[in-house]
């Protein structure tokens, strides 16, 4: 996880939908530090990098431990 950049907006639990801002408004909440908590919190690891060391252009990579099920297409 890119530990020197910030990505504000939302995040919608009821919905699982994720809402970016390109500007930080009194709503939004750092969605890297968001996700970051909410993978300790469910026994992850989170290891924090400059972004210069992640793929181009990413801000998070990842490496699951099990299989992901595919979500349903709405």
């Amino acid at each position: 996880m890119a530990g020197d950049r910030h990505v504000w907006g939302t995040f919608d639990a009821a919905t699982g939908r994720l809402f970016l801002s390109e500007k930080r408004r009194i709503e939004d909440q750092e969605l890297l530090n968001f996700a970051a908590i909410t993978t300790i919190e469910h026994r992850g690891h989170v290891i924090v990098v400059p972004a210069a060391e992640l793929p181009e252009q990413a801000l998070v990579a990842g490496a699951y431990r099990y299989k992901v099920a595919r979500m349903p297409a709405k």
